[in-house]
């Protein structure tokens, strides 16, 4: 036993660092769905019209389903007695990346893997910022964890922000889940899962824009000139409350006051209660 202890010291000092034990298995799997993502690609370049392409459409997603599902389920299953490895990480993306192949649950047990063990690690934050566009449950989760966080001052406003974006978007879903059916009502049930779409169906699209414009609120409050890209995390967080507040779903359209096409002077409002079809339109 001493001389193993000693040879481990030895190897840790000299620098050689052992593979963790799931590197290469995990390797093969990638190579697989890479391997199934090509053979996808290769049937909508081959269709020569775009009537075929969308008749394609669908047996793709099926086939990608039924044979991406196993191996996203394969990844996660090999790296789950390792997760506290620095090198977990990596899986657990690409399983939360790939989760809508092979259902919510493998999303979930992913996300929560990295709630536990990698929540300050920088892609944890990177691929809850994927997400906040698409409400999926797990990404709730996580994004709340990050929110509360002892994260890097550079990483803290961002996780406020991600998470306001994140409850705007789940908050607009429920109109928009009114008017889904066929076969894309039938991919939103695959990669949400029918149990999260009807707590979405259900849930107080009011109550979550109010927690994301009192998170956007307290963003602009903290971090009014901390940068964003091109612009600062308060101009955006503002103009975020302006979007939910006056451009949603439902909300009465903002005022428009211009010429129509005879030069005449005209308002939007002027047609209030009428039906009426608007064509923006410019040169550049």
């Amino acid at each position: 036993m001493n001389a193993l202890l000693n040879m481990t010291l030895v190897l840790a000092l000299s620098g050689v660092v052992q593979e963790p034990p799931f590197t290469a298995e995990f390797a093969k799997i990638k190579a697989d769905m890479d391997k199934l993502s090509q053979e996808s690609n290769k049937g909508y370049a081959d269709a020569k019209t775009e009537e075929e392409r969308e008749a394609l459409q669908e047996k793709v997603y099926e086939a990608n389903r039924r044979q991406g599902g196993p191996l996203v389920e394969k990844a996660l299953t090999l790296v789950t007695p390792h997760a506290k490895d620095p090198a977990a990480v990596e899986v657990l993306v690409w399983v939360l990346n790939h989760h809508s192949l092979s259902g919510p649950a493998t999303g979930d047990r992913a996300a929560e893997l990295l709630r536990e063990h990698h929540l300050t690690d920088p892609k944890t934050l990177e691929i809850a910022s994927r997400y906040t566009h698409a409400p999926v449950r797990w990404n709730e989760k996580l994004l709340r964890a990050l929110a509360a966080a002892d994260l890097p001052k550079d990483k803290k406003p961002q996780s406020k922000f991600m998470l306001a974006q994140y409850l705007a978007s789940k908050a607009s879903i429920p109109p928009i889940l009114k008017s889904l059916e066929g076969p894309m009502l039938k991919r939103v049930e695959a990669f949400y899962g029918k149990e999260y779409l009807a707590e979405l169906s259900a849930a107080d699209a009011s109550a979550i824009e109010a927690e994301a414009i009192r998170l956007y609120n307290e963003v602009v409050e903290k971090y009014p000139d901390e940068k964003y890209g091109s612009k600062t995390f308060g101009e955006r967080a503002k103009a975020a409350v302006y979007e939910i507040q006056n451009l949603g779903i439902g909300k009465p359209a903002p005022e428009i006051a211009g010429e129509d096409i005879d030069g005449k002077p005209m308002k939007l409002s002027d047609y209030r209660g009428k039906v009426i079809m608007l064509d923006f339109w410019g040169h550049w």
